[in-house]
């Protein structure tokens, strides 16, 4: 649960990496529930890894989320 997360991460070290991980299973669909994850944390991860996108070249062009730079391979 995100209260989980964030109680976790309370005393995480500010020079610490941290990454959040999370397998969408088509991130067109379910961008909006990504956001409202990261609006709802009390940290902003360095790095946000997204697996099974289920993205394509004209569904690539509509992601954008805030603070982050996207990369797909």
């Amino acid at each position: 649960s995100i209260s989980k997360l964030n109680k976790m991460l309370i005393n995480s070290d500010s020079k610490s990496l941290s990454l959040l991980h999370c397998n969408i299973r088509s991130l067109p669909k379910n961008l909006n529930i990504l956001e409202d994850i990261l609006c709802s944390l009390n940290f902003v991860p360095d790095v946000l890894g997204i697996t099974e996108t289920k993205l394509n070249e004209q569904s690539i062009a509509n992601v954008d989320i805030r603070q982050y730079n996207f990369f797909s391979y």
